[in-house]
């Protein structure tokens, strides 16, 4: 009996070659069929790399004529998979192990349907003017197998995720989602409400994300609109994250106009910090809380 799996890279701006190499290298080995898709979400920068994709056996790099955001990308991709196991990756992910697709394959033996691989980050310290994304990364973003398992749905990306392509196509992402955040996010909470589970292993990548704290805030600041959107459409509630429950808890002690408040007079310190090589995720949590008070207040931020 012959595996199969469609391995499936959305790309923006970013030379993925390296990483379809090593997964061409890892899937070659095994007794497989396999296909290994990039679809470039129209970017404003190309890589002569990328172009090189489409002679290698079994894999193709194509790019939409207009950016269609992640979500939609995502689907697209997914349509495009010729096989029923979908493996979801980033760009700028990396394999920590030589045995990556082969742990995923024994997953599929199992019959399993959605698994997490679990993410990493480098232990080389980044330049000071990066270090925010960095600090989070390590803190917040990477966890152990033992916590995953304890907290199947807390932290779970939508990439480094192996799903099959009936389950992605029963709750796939909301395509109405446009701008960057919280789109995976909703995606995990529909798996998780349609009682979908969601099997963790040790199968890390690497996340090489080398984006510099000024880039790193103007993203969050993105993803905490398109949270305030989500809300004010009702495909979210405020009790559904961790920032937007803790907002309604200030709110109704009434205190949501003085973190706004403060943090309006604060806020060119706290950037100041949070750029800086003694970045705080303490004033970062703070930050968070601060600007979404102040959309929550309809203020210009």
């Amino acid at each position: 009996f012959t595996y199969m799996l469609s391995i499936l890279i959305p790309t923006y701006n970013y030379n993925v070659f390296l990483l379809v190499k090593e997964l061409l290298d890892q899937a070659s080995k095994l007794n497989i069929d396999f296909e290994i898709i990039c679809l470039d979400d129209g970017s404003k920068v190309t890589f002569v790399e990328n172009e090189a994709i489409n002679e290698l056996k079994n894999c193709s790099f194509s790019t939409n004529e207009v950016n269609l955001g992640r979500a939609s990308n995502l689907n697209k991709l997914v349509d495009k998979a010729k096989f029923n196991y979908c493996l979801l990756l980033e760009a700028d992910a990396f394999p920590t192990n030589e045995n990556y697709i082969k742990n995923y394959i024994a997953i599929i033996k199992d019959g399993i349907k959605v698994a997490f691989g679990g993410v990493i980050y480098s232990n080389k310290k980044p330049k000071a003017n990066s270090l925010l994304r960095w600090i989070y990364g390590h803190k917040r973003e990477s966890k152990s197998l033992d916590f995953r398992k304890k907290n199947p749905y807390n932290i779970v990306f939508s990439w480094n995720l192996l799903i099959s392509k009936e389950v992605f196509q029963r709750f796939p992402f909301d395509a109405s989602i446009k701008n960057y955040g919280f789109e995976d996010f909703i995606f995990l909470k529909e798996l998780k409400e349609n009682a979908i589970p969601i099997h963790q292993i040790d199968n890390n990548c690497i996340h090489q994300n080398e984006e510099t704290s000024i880039e790193f805030l103007k993203k969050y600041n993105y993803s905490l609109k398109n949270l305030k959107k989500l809300i004010d459409s009702n495909q979210l509630k405020y009790e559904d994250t961790s920032l937007s429950a803790l907002y309604l808890k200030i709110k109704k002690l009434h205190l949501d106009v003085l973190v706004a408040f403060t943090f309006k007079i604060s806020k060119n310190l706290i950037v100041k910090n949070l750029t800086s090589k003694y970045c705080s995720l303490l004033l970062f949590d703070f930050y968070k809380l601060g600007y979404f008070c102040l959309l929550n207040q309809k203020q210009h931020v």
